[in-house]
């Protein structure tokens, strides 16, 4: 890979760990708000106003930073360290569901990590957005493996997400990443994406969301069929599919749209908000988001620097793979 193509790819991976941020924190103003109760006056002023600060984020982002941390650390997935991670980094004044705090705490007061997450919701585990909301780091790391990447994705997912709905949305969310880090603006193509994406869906109803997906950008749905159709809940189901969606329907118009477009549909905004801004900031890249949005984000140096830390990895990681190939 040639020195102008890795700084690219660098400034990507960055812009998708930053944009994934500031989507849940500036969503986080307006997590609940029913559609059609929704202050959009007020989400126009913010976005317009240049010294607009994004500021906290919630549990999707410090879930995402145990994700990032564990993988650096460890060069890699360890399951056990990052389920200790999500504990040490557990704080519930960030606003974590009540499935994931109910698996954290298990876990600290000495429950088998592997394990206790399948206990919840009557043995099916959770089927909420909380995995995929957490996951852009593992699309990153392992953009250039289709088959790794669904492997990693369901390994952290499981820790605290055992439902086959809530895994399908993360591997889903991840491949989104994964595949938007590899797309250029001047050539690409929605209808594409989602062949790439459906590859590797096997449940019919994500296949279903999909469709309708494809179906949607062929048209000019209103936001209100937009979520009758997608959804803007917390279950994986009803917000991965969503934000898929947003980026593909308004990656000509930026990152900044995409952002207000996924934000103002309601109900779950800062983790809808979340994955669409992973998804566009890999896309885009960090030059492509607001300054001010990146400048004061809380904690946007950490993110700045573990990002570059995981570009180095995934090039290690990647050129290690080409040599067992070749020595094979």
């Amino acid at each position: 890979m040639k020195e102008n193509e890795k700084t690219k790819l660098e400034k990507k991976m960055i812009g998708c760990i930053l944009g994934s941020m500031i989507g849940d924190a500036i969503g986080a103003r307006f997590e609940g708000h029913p559609y059609y109760n929704f202050p959009i006056e007020l989400l126009d002023s913010l976005l317009d106003d240049p010294k607009l600060i994004v500021g906290k984020y919630t549990d999707d982002t410090q879930m995402m930073k145990g994700i990032l941390e564990s993988l650096l650390k460890n060069q890699g997935l360890n399951e056990e360290d990052m389920a200790n991670t999500f504990v040490k980094n557990f704080d519930i004044y960030r606003g974590y569901g009540i499935g994931t705090t109910r698996v954290l705490e298990a876990i600290r007061k000495g429950a088998d990590w592997n394990g206790v997450a399948k206990l919840s919701f009557g043995g099916q585990g959770s089927y909420g957005n909380g995995a995929a909301m957490r996951i852009c780091p593992v699309g990153l790391l392992y953009y250039f493996n289709i088959n790794k990447l669904s492997e990693i994705a369901k390994f952290s997912s499981v820790i605290t997400h055992t439902h086959e709905d809530a895994i399908e949305g993360a591997i889903l969310q991840a491949q989104a990443v994964a595949l938007a880090l590899k797309e250029e603006l001047d050539n690409f193509s929605p209808k594409k994406f989602l062949k790439e994406l459906m590859k590797i869906t096997y449940s019919s109803q994500y296949e279903k969301k999909l469709n309708t997906i494809n179906t949607m950008l062929n048209s000019s749905p209103t936001d209100i069929e937009v979520i009758n159709k997608l959804g803007n809940k917390i279950s994986a189901i009803e917000s991965v599919p969503t934000a898929i969606y947003l980026f593909l329907k308004y990656y000509e118009s930026g990152f900044k749209i995409i952002i207000k477009n996924a934000i103002k549909l309601g109900g779950d905004t800062d983790t809808i908000a979340c994955m669409a801004g992973a998804i566009a900031g890999a896309f885009f890249g960090i030059d492509k988001i607001p300054k001010n949005w990146v400048q004061t984000v809380e904690e946007n140096d950490f993110f700045i620097q573990s990002s570059k830390q995981l570009f180095l990895l995934s090039q290690k990681m990647q050129s290690n793979m080409r040599s067992k190939i070749q020595n094979s």
